[in-house]
């Protein structure tokens, strides 16, 4: 029992290192204008290419025994599904090295 319960305490120790990492991964994404597997976001006709209120308001935090996303911005919102900055499916090669960095 006393290993589970050490590994536990280690898969949490490790949330606030990994946070910081996903916060600066998906600022990148963000403000670099790139899904996080490096591919270009579509900017659609007439709309702002601006991405630094949206990046710069996007935090990676602590949340129970897990991690939050949350963004200051109110308009991130509207980018949801629109602009790729996180993985869908299996974490890119650079997001997987720099969180193993951490753990």
């Amino acid at each position: 029992m006393a290993e589970l319960e050490l590994l536990a305490r280690v898969a949490l120790d490790v949330r606030a290192p990994a946070a910081e990492v996903l916060t600066t991964l998906v600022r990148e994404s963000i403000s670099r204008r790139v899904s996080p597997d490096g591919a270009a976001w579509p900017v659609p006709k007439g709309q702002s290419e601006s991405t630094g209120a949206t990046a710069a308001g996007v935090r990676c935090v602590v949340s129970g025994r897990g991690l939050t996303l949350t963004s200051t911005a109110a308009h991130a919102r509207f980018q949801i599904g629109r602009r790729p900055f996180l993985p869908a499916g299996a974490l890119p090669p650079r997001w997987r090295e720099a969180l193993e960095r951490v753990t």
